[in-house]
């Protein structure tokens, strides 16, 4: 799935959907209502925590209030159901 199918309107050249726990400050800030700024407090952030980010973690970190944290769990949600609504790529036999 191109991410761009999914953030049509932010035009997205990736390929994939931002990873939370390894994702770069760049990658961060493609999820709904996380700018530059806060996707990299995110990095930092994610460093002090110790444990790997998920979106239910999303709240321990400071910044992104309980709003932004819905909104981003939820974009998740779509995205993982959209996701495993295509077909699996299968190699053809030659």
């Amino acid at each position: 799935m191109v991410l761009s199918e999914l953030l049509p309107n932010r035009g997205v050249p990736q390929q994939s959907v931002p990873d939370l726990a390894c994702g770069g400050w760049r990658e961060l800030a493609l999820l709904p209502g996380v700018g530059e700024s806060q996707a990299k407090e995110m990095v930092r952030s994610r460093a002090k925590l110790g444990l790997p980010l998920t979106a239910d973690r999303l709240v321990l970190l400071p910044g992104l209030g309980p709003a932004g944290v819905l909104e981003v769990k939820a974009w998740l949600r779509e995205c993982e159901m959209r996701h495993s609504k295509e077909p699996a790529s299968v190699d053809p036999i030659e």
